[in-house]
Order: C-alpha cells, then structure tokens, then sequence
C-alpha cells in the first residue's frame, strides 16, 4: 500500500519496442547532454537521461516591444529528461518535462498506455475519448464530459470510429491512481518511488498484455488489430511503397494526431522548404527532391515532414512520412490499415459483416445507361447531361441551391418517380466519400429545411416544370422518397465487392443515417465501357 504522506507525481511512461535492446538504441544522441546512473541500493538496471534546455524568444514578444516602452526580451525555455528502466527484457521510459522529444519517435509502442488504461479503466466514469474516423478523410475527435459517465454517453460508432486515447477512473485507484490517461504513453497522477520501480514496470508489462477489456464495453476495438511481426510488417511496407509508386489513390497523408487549427498549422517537406496549407502525396513528390528513387520503407521512416506555426523560424513538431501515411491495402485475402505509422489488420469477420449488410441495400432498377465514351462520356458531368436529356431523368448536376451561404447539389439527376439520384465515378475513396455526403447533406435539407425545397422546386421549373410536383413543398415525407447512389467502374463485380473497406464502411453509415431519417435508399452500378482509368 502507498503511503499516504508520500508525494504524487504525475507520470508519464512509454514502452520501448522490443527490437530496442539497449539504452542507446533508443535515445536521440543530438539531443542529449548528459546522463546519470542509478544509485545501487535501488538495484534496478536504468539510466537517466538529461537534453538541452532550449531557450527562444516568443513572437510575441517581439510585438510587444513595437508597441510598448523598455519591454524586455522574455523567453520560454524547456526542461527535459527521461529515465529508462530495463524489465522483464523490456525498457520503458518515464518522461518529465520534454523528455519525451530525446527518445526517437520510431521506439516506442503505438497504443500502450490507451491498451492499459482499458485494462484498468471503470466503463461507466469515462472522462474524455479521442477518435478518428477511419475512412479517406481522417476526421480526429476528442469528447469531454463535465462529470464521469459511461461510453454511450460520447456516441461512438462501434464500427466506424477508431479509439485513439482514453482518460477515465480508475477501478482499483490504489494501482496507479485515480484519474488514468492513455494513448502511446500511459499517464496517471500517483505515487512513485525507485523501491518500487521493478514492480511498476512488470505491473505495466501486466496489463499492456492482458485481454480483460475484452469482456468490457471496449470489445469492439479488436475488430481492428494492430500488426506487430516484423515479418508481416515488412511485407505490408513493400506493398506500401509499391502504391506511392504508382500513384494509387487509396494513400494519402494525414498528421498523425489532433493538432490545434488555432495555432495557424503550415507543412513542408523539407526543414525550409516551400510551406502548404494541407498535406498532399502529389505535393510531397514534387518538392522532396529525387524523392521516388530508391524509395523503400526505412526512407519513409527517415524523411520528415516538418509541421510549423506562423511566425516560427523553426518547425514546432516533425514526424516522417511514415507516421503520416494513411493506406488501404489488400494482402492474402485480408484488408490491412496504415494509420498513424501502425498496420492493423481488419478482422475478417467484422469485414464479412460490412460487405453484407451493403450487400443487403437493394439494387434500384433505374434505367440508367452505361458510361460511353462513344456517346459523350467523357466525365461524369456529360454522362449526367446526357442522362438528363433522356424522357425519364432531368439534371440537376451542378444546379445548385444556396442555402446559409453554402452552395448545395440537391442530386445529380432525378427520376420521374422522385427518385434522387447521386452519380460519381469510383476513383479514389475519396470521390466516394464526397458521393455519400452529398447524399446525406441533400436528404438532411430536403427533410427539414423548407427553403431548401422551395429553391429545389424553383430550380427544376427552370429545366422542366413537368418535374417540380415531385417534390412537396408543405407535405414532405420522407418514406416516399429514395436516395440513389450510383457508382461508374468498369468491372462486373458488384457494389459490395468492388468498394474499398473504407468506402463500404462509409456507406453503411450514410446508410442508417438515410433510414433514419426514413428515406428509401438503393444502389446502382453504372458500367464504365471506357478503357481508360
């Protein structure tokens, strides 16, 4: 038992990656100054490591002194060290100030404290939850609650949302302490002592590897796995480079945690390159100078992406590539994630029931004619010009209704039967995802928004005044109405075979949503004759 007139601290611990065998293998050597051994009586195998206390001059500062008289400089200066302890084969290392940033990024665990804290956690006093999204578009959230109280409070979708870090209570608070945090590092706020440090860290080792959240509320996080053989990881890297390669569109960049916007984020790829508003592939290819040659998984690792703020002579934070990279791949009939320099791996079963249940969504009937290139076809919007010409389908593609400032595309085409009709050619996930939130967006306003309809009725008496009776300006119900989405590629396979997992996952969500709202919904492949890509 802790001693209750013994001071609390508040902790902060990473594993270290067991292919780091020794102290130094883990350690940013530029960044360290000095180090120090521990005391024998302790009899505990560590180190503690110290770094530069870095001093600079605020921007801030700076604009002070334009305006005000004797204003002196001022500067912020960090602290930093961090102390390694080796057990059961393991290091682990405790951080204090900026200690963190003298380790190298790659060492240690992704997702070690979040494993513990859920391990450790009561379900029903949660604080707060990161998530992201897991589709094209990585969307990271993090929710509060202003007491503890359990995880449907936070509204999270078993399915769709990918569990980041978790802070909450703790069930037995004489283990750690009572408030827990966790996401790569693990955080609590309690007692510490180098007499006990041996038991601390087996204890951590303990729980990161122990399976008891799966009989709690946190059941659902192994529907995606995360992939630690080396040999496996090797393979998924090869894959990996192979589609940077050849430009496949299901990889992209995303910063590899949630950043504060308010802080006015720039990026570049080299430490004084050119600065961009948003990470993009194309735009890290042609500024990284000879960056395709010889590229391999350890050069994604090694080149950085340098993160700044305005006003910064140098970038606040920098991770490589790897980290940022985002990838779908699929690899001896298994679909594999790349988020946050992870692989996980999808389990099949959890992949088995997604494919199903849009399996399950009807196939609409429409007669909708198939892309060619011999008739027009060029892009979608020929196609949906052409189809509107037809007796059956007017276009609103690219009519769009404004509504609060914002410019909305209430369909692409509609049916003489109501039917509104969402068309993209699958390119990327990413024309899918703007597919299906246009097709929420459109629903959404369409049930609730009465100056949406009347401007959508205005909009088709300008094309044709047979078709604005379809939509109800007073008496709108939403069961009579079907949301279409149709889908241009050039294979046989159907919908639910051919979309990418996080197109499907992102389909089955637009879908409840849809039904939700008590719309009909349907799908449609429209073939694509064209040979082209």
């Amino acid at each position: 038992m802790p001693n209750p007139e013994q001071p609390k601290y508040k902790i902060s611990v990473y594993l270290i990656k067991k292919e780091y065998g020794s102290f130094e293998d883990v350690i940013d050597s530029v960044k360290v100054t000095d180090h120090y051994t521990l005391k024998e009586e302790f009899n505990i195998n560590g180190i503690v490591y110290t770094g530069h206390n870095d001093s600079n001059q605020p921007d801030w500062n700076i604009l002070l002194q334009q305006g005000a008289n004797n204003m002196p400089n001022l500067y912020n200066q960090s602290t930093r060290a961090i102390l390694l302890v080796k057990r059961e084969n393991r290091i682990f290392a405790f951080t204090f100030g900026h200690g963190k940033h003298l380790m190298l990024p790659e060492s240690y665990e992704r997702g070690f404290g979040l494993r513990v804290v859920l391990n450790n956690a009561n379900p029903e006093k949660l604080k707060s939850l990161d998530a992201s999204i897991i589709d094209d578009l990585i969307i990271q959230s993090r929710t509060q609650a202003s007491k503890s109280t359990e995880i449907q409070s936070f509204d999270v979708d078993n399915y769709r949302d990918f569990l980041r870090s978790v802070t909450a209570e703790a069930i037995d608070k004489d283990r750690y302490g009572e408030i827990l945090s966790g996401r790569d590092s693990f955080h609590y706020n309690g007692y510490f002592n180098f007499h006990d440090l041996s038991q601390l860290c087996s204890r951590l080792l303990a729980d990161y590897n122990s399976n008891k959240y799966q009989k709690t509320p946190f059941y659902w996080i192994d529907y995606i796995k995360n992939i630690t053989d080396p040999q496996t990881v090797q393979k998924l890297d090869g894959k990996l480079v192979d589609g940077i390669m050849d430009s496949d569109k299901t990889i992209h960049l995303a910063p590899p945690y949630i950043l504060n916007y308010e802080e006015n984020y720039t990026y570049s790829y080299t430490e004084n390159g050119q600065k961009f508003q948003d990470l993009n592939m194309k735009d890290l290819i042609n500024n990284k100078f000879n960056f395709l040659n010889n590229l391999d998984a350890d050069k994604l690792k090694r080149h950085k992406i340098f993160c700044w703020t305005h006003g910064d002579s140098y970038p606040q934070e920098s991770w490589s590539i790897y980290q940022c990279c985002v990838a779908e791949i699929e690899f001896d009939n298994k679909t594999y994630i790349l988020t946050f320099g992870q692989w996980f791996e999808v389990d099949n079963g959890f992949e088995e029931s997604i494919t199903d249940y849009i399996k399950k969504i009807p196939n609409s009937k429409l007669p909708l004619d198939s892309f060619d290139p011999e008739k027009g076809d060029v892009n979608e919007e020929s196609y949906n010009k052409r189809m509107g010409e037809e007796d059956y389908f007017i276009c609103l593609d690219r009519k769009n209704i404004q509504i609060d400032n914002s410019k909305i595309e209430v369909c692409d085409l509609l049916s003489k039967e109501g039917e509104l009709i969402h068309v993209k050619p699958w390119s990327s996930s990413s024309t899918l995802s703007h597919l299906f939130s246009q097709g929420r967006i459109s629903a959404d306003l369409l049930s609730s928004n009465y100056d949406a309809r009347e401007k959508t009725i205005n909009k088709i008496n300008q094309i044709d005044s047979e078709y604005s009776n379809l939509i109800k300006k007073d008496n709108f119900i939403t069961n009579n109405y079907k949301v279409v989405f149709a889908i241009i590629y050039k294979e046989n396979k159907p919908i639910e075979e051919r979309l990418p997992f996080f197109s499907k996952l992102n389909f089955m969500h637009t879908h409840k949503q849809l039904i939700n709202m008590q719309f009909n919904v349907e799908k449609i492949h429209i073939r694509k004759l064209s040979t082209d890509s």
